[in-house]
Protein backbone atom coordinates (compact mmCIF):
# COMPACT_ATOMS: atom_id res chain seq x y z
CA UNK A 1 0.00 0.00 0.00
CA UNK A 2 2.77 2.40 1.11
CA UNK A 3 4.47 1.50 -2.29
CA UNK A 4 1.12 2.80 -4.29
CA UNK A 5 0.94 6.21 -2.47
CA UNK A 6 4.78 6.51 -2.74
CA UNK A 7 5.06 6.69 -6.72
CA UNK A 8 2.02 9.35 -7.20
CA UNK A 9 3.75 11.39 -4.45
CA UNK A 10 7.24 11.52 -6.10
CA UNK A 11 5.40 12.53 -9.37
CA UNK A 12 3.63 14.69 -7.97
CA UNK A 13 6.53 16.34 -6.28
CA UNK A 14 8.64 16.15 -9.69
CA UNK A 15 6.41 18.18 -11.43
CA UNK A 16 5.92 21.04 -8.49
CA UNK A 17 9.64 21.62 -8.46
CA UNK A 18 10.16 22.19 -12.33
CA UNK A 19 7.35 24.67 -11.77
CA UNK A 20 9.02 26.21 -8.55
CA UNK A 21 12.30 26.70 -11.10
CA UNK A 22 11.00 29.56 -13.31
CA UNK A 23 14.79 30.74 -14.53
CA UNK A 24 14.81 32.01 -18.18
CA UNK A 25 17.97 32.32 -19.97
CA UNK A 26 17.47 35.25 -21.66
CA UNK A 27 21.32 35.86 -22.70
CA UNK A 28 19.91 36.10 -26.00
CA UNK A 29 18.07 39.06 -25.93
CA UNK A 30 21.28 40.56 -24.17
CA UNK A 31 24.25 42.98 -25.63
CA UNK A 32 27.33 42.62 -23.77
CA UNK A 33 29.37 45.85 -24.37
CA UNK A 34 32.96 46.23 -25.28
CA UNK A 35 32.85 49.53 -25.72
CA UNK A 36 36.16 51.50 -24.45
CA UNK A 37 34.59 54.81 -23.08
CA UNK A 38 38.67 56.36 -23.27
CA UNK A 39 40.15 59.24 -21.39
CA UNK A 40 37.06 61.25 -21.19
CA UNK A 41 35.08 59.56 -19.06
CA UNK A 42 35.71 56.27 -16.31
CA UNK A 43 33.62 54.53 -14.11
CA UNK A 44 33.06 55.57 -11.17
CA UNK A 45 35.16 52.86 -8.53
CA UNK A 46 33.73 52.40 -5.13
CA UNK A 47 36.26 49.93 -3.44
CA UNK A 48 33.54 48.58 -1.84
CA UNK A 49 30.42 48.45 -4.25
CA UNK A 50 32.23 46.95 -7.60
CA UNK A 51 28.39 46.42 -8.60
CA UNK A 52 26.52 48.53 -11.12
CA UNK A 53 23.11 48.44 -11.97
CA UNK A 54 21.51 51.11 -14.06
CA UNK A 55 17.89 52.23 -14.74
CA UNK A 56 17.66 55.59 -15.96
CA UNK A 57 19.98 58.19 -17.44
CA UNK A 58 20.51 60.11 -14.49
CA UNK A 59 21.86 57.14 -12.78
CA UNK A 60 23.58 56.52 -16.05
CA UNK A 61 24.90 59.70 -15.75
CA UNK A 62 26.10 60.00 -12.38
CA UNK A 63 27.98 56.90 -12.33
CA UNK A 64 30.43 57.84 -15.51
CA UNK A 65 32.85 60.66 -14.19
CA UNK A 66 33.85 62.96 -16.65
CA UNK A 67 38.32 61.54 -16.21
CA UNK A 68 40.51 64.04 -17.93
CA UNK A 69 37.95 67.17 -19.84
CA UNK A 70 41.61 68.44 -20.59
CA UNK A 71 42.40 65.67 -22.52
CA UNK A 72 42.26 65.91 -26.64
CA UNK A 73 39.05 66.30 -27.63
CA UNK A 74 36.94 65.11 -24.64
CA UNK A 75 34.86 68.62 -25.11
CA UNK A 76 33.20 66.33 -27.54
CA UNK A 77 32.88 63.38 -25.97
CA UNK A 78 29.45 61.98 -24.79
CA UNK A 79 28.29 58.24 -23.16
CA UNK A 80 26.97 56.04 -25.81
CA UNK A 81 22.85 56.52 -25.88
CA UNK A 82 21.28 54.01 -24.22
CA UNK A 83 17.50 53.65 -24.22
CA UNK A 84 16.46 52.93 -20.61
CA UNK A 85 13.05 52.63 -21.55
CA UNK A 86 13.78 49.38 -23.42
CA UNK A 87 17.10 48.57 -21.21
CA UNK A 88 19.09 48.70 -17.82
CA UNK A 89 23.01 48.28 -17.83
CA UNK A 90 24.33 45.93 -15.93
CA UNK A 91 28.11 45.15 -14.66
CA UNK A 92 30.41 43.60 -11.79
CA UNK A 93 34.05 44.48 -12.16
CA UNK A 94 36.39 41.16 -12.53
CA UNK A 95 40.17 40.68 -11.60
CA UNK A 96 42.47 38.45 -12.06
CA UNK A 97 46.29 37.52 -13.26
CA UNK A 98 47.37 35.94 -16.70
CA UNK A 99 48.19 36.05 -20.18
CA UNK A 100 44.83 36.16 -21.03
CA UNK A 101 41.41 35.30 -19.78
CA UNK A 102 37.88 33.88 -20.90
CA UNK A 103 34.49 34.72 -19.90
CA UNK A 104 31.77 32.63 -20.67
CA UNK A 105 28.68 34.96 -19.45
CA UNK A 106 24.61 34.22 -19.08
CA UNK A 107 22.05 36.15 -18.45
CA UNK A 108 18.29 34.26 -16.58
CA UNK A 109 15.28 35.65 -15.28
CA UNK A 110 13.82 34.44 -12.19
CA UNK A 111 10.84 35.30 -12.56
CA UNK A 112 9.70 33.41 -9.23
CA UNK A 113 12.06 35.16 -6.97
CA UNK A 114 12.07 38.66 -8.86
CA UNK A 115 15.74 38.52 -9.66
CA UNK A 116 18.12 38.75 -12.37
CA UNK A 117 20.69 36.07 -12.49
CA UNK A 118 24.35 37.43 -13.90
CA UNK A 119 26.27 34.30 -14.10
CA UNK A 120 29.89 34.58 -15.13
CA UNK A 121 32.64 32.04 -15.99
CA UNK A 122 36.30 33.28 -15.56
CA UNK A 123 39.37 31.25 -16.72
CA UNK A 124 42.67 33.33 -16.40
CA UNK A 125 45.20 31.19 -18.50
CA UNK A 126 49.52 31.73 -18.60
CA UNK A 127 51.43 32.95 -15.89
CA UNK A 128 52.12 36.46 -16.74
CA UNK A 129 52.04 38.98 -14.07
CA UNK A 130 49.54 41.21 -15.75
CA UNK A 131 46.11 42.14 -14.14
CA UNK A 132 43.09 41.27 -16.16
CA UNK A 133 40.24 43.17 -15.61
CA UNK A 134 36.52 43.62 -17.07
CA UNK A 135 33.38 45.55 -16.01
CA UNK A 136 30.97 43.25 -17.83
CA UNK A 137 28.78 45.57 -18.64
CA UNK A 138 25.66 44.07 -20.83
CA UNK A 139 22.25 46.14 -21.92
CA UNK A 140 19.56 43.98 -20.38
CA UNK A 141 15.86 44.12 -21.34
CA UNK A 142 14.25 46.87 -18.42
CA UNK A 143 14.59 45.56 -14.78
CA UNK A 144 11.70 46.77 -13.23
CA UNK A 145 12.41 48.25 -9.81
CA UNK A 146 10.85 45.35 -7.95
CA UNK A 147 13.60 43.02 -9.62
CA UNK A 148 16.99 42.47 -7.99
CA UNK A 149 19.99 41.54 -9.35
CA UNK A 150 22.27 38.90 -8.36
CA UNK A 151 25.72 38.59 -9.69
CA UNK A 152 26.92 34.66 -10.18
CA UNK A 153 30.80 33.16 -10.37
CA UNK A 154 32.48 30.02 -11.45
Amino acid sequence: MNKLLLLPLMIILNYSCEKIDNKVDITSQCSFLKYNFGPCYSLFTDTVNTEIIIRDTNTYRSVFIENNPTYYNCDTASLPIINFNKHSLIGIITAGGGCSVNYERKIFNDKTNKKIIYSISIEYLGTCEMLLTSWNLVLVPRISDEYTVKFQFE
